[in-house]
């Protein structure tokens, strides 16, 4: 019941009556790709990259051509597919981000993708224009991939430096046959672009797998993946940032049917996710946030009812301050406050 919106390359060959099989709908449930289009002017909101179909299927895929072996991390979900690739194939974005944003938050849409950014951009136009929508609809999260400028200080696209977006970088994936960089999933993947921001802001606040991931294939380009022609593999934070937004999906189904709470608000989803992020080998940092995408993290705590949550929704006034005490009767467990906002 979860759509997720994307804004990537385009899906597959762009045509929402002929898609892979493992984006393909299912009797009985809201379609599989909810809408496809393309937002840059290209006639056919097509994936010649294969850069949004991967992505497509790590949130939604079926796993139907594996035998559900390669699913997507929310299968039951739906996906709002903002094609950005113009005439000439290049990603050509809306002259401001709320071109993409209000019509999938009019579809419903309250999770959006996106792996793309200007590369060694510090906070600028469009790192506002992202800030003053969420401001503006603060049940919209927005989350973007860091970069993949890795692994110098301060490499983040000036997108991912939004304020209020949750930034993602990328994660080793224990699959060292594939990949160099696919051996320790507590260290960051080298290539994952690192913080903090320009005005000294910690940014990315997670990682999450992000080293040779295995999705669908777009039948524009050529899969390798040997043992099933029908997955890819590709690594990067775009990867990372499509893991994160499944995880997010799971996540505000859960709240919905298991706490109560049907408008989760983006900072509410934000801080559950980094308050049950696993801790790196490097520990906390201004470079890779505060620690490793864990959805069991997030949600067992959420089960044992060992988590408290605030919402602040009318704000605290300048010169203000609102008070929490916590008794600490077990020191032997880790005690944890995430402010987000």
């Amino acid at each position: 019941g979860v759509i997720v919106g994307m804004a990537d390359s385009g899906l597959d060959k762009g045509s929402l009556a002929d898609l892979p099989l493992d984006l393909q709908s299912t009797a009985g449930r809201i379609p599989r790709v909810v809408m496809l289009k393309s937002f840059s002017g290209r006639e056919i909101p097509d994936d010649p990259i294969g850069h949004g179909t991967h992505m497509a299927g790590t949130i939604v895929g079926s796993g139907e051509s594996s035998d559900g072996q390669f699913k997507g991390i929310a299968p039951g979900a739906s996906l709002y597919f903002q094609g950005l690739l113009d005439k000439d194939g290049k990603i050509n974005l809306p002259s401001s981000l709320q071109n993409l944003y209000l019509p999938a938050y009019l579809a419903g849409v309250r999770i959006h993708i996106n792996g793309w950014g200007e590369v060694g951009a510090n906070y600028g136009v469009r790192s506002s224009q992202s800030d003053q929508f969420i401001y503006e609809h603060p049940d919209f999260l927005a989350i973007f991939g860091a970069g993949n400028q890795g692994p110098g200080r301060s490499t983040l696209t000036g997108e991912a430096s939004s304020k209020n977006v949750l930034t993602v970088g990328s994660s080793q994936s224990p699959r060292p046959a594939f990949s160099p960089e696919a051996v320790d999933a507590d260290l960051a993947a080298s290539s994952s672009s690192r913080g903090p921001t320009s005005d000294g802001r910690i940014k990315p606040e997670l990682i999450a797998p992000g080293s040779a991931i295995i999705s669908v294939c777009s039948r524009l380009t050529e899969s390798n993946f040997s043992s099933n022609q029908a997955y890819t593999r590709l690594g990067g934070s775009s990867m990372a940032t499509s893991v994160t937004g499944g995880a997010a999906a799971l996540l505000m189904e859960y709240l919905k049917s298991k706490t109560g709470i049907t408008k989760p608000s983006s900072a509410l989803l934000k801080a559950l996710l980094i308050n049950g992020a696993r801790t790196p080998k490097e520990g906390p940092s201004d470079q890779n946030g505060f620690g490793i995408l864990d959805l069991a993290g997030t949600i067992l705590p959420l089960e044992e009812n060992s988590v408290k949550i605030a919402e602040i929704q009318e704000g605290i006034k300048s010169g203000a301050n609102q008070e929490f005490r916590f008794q600490v009767s077990d020191p032997s467990r880790a005690f944890k406050a995430t402010l987000t906002w």
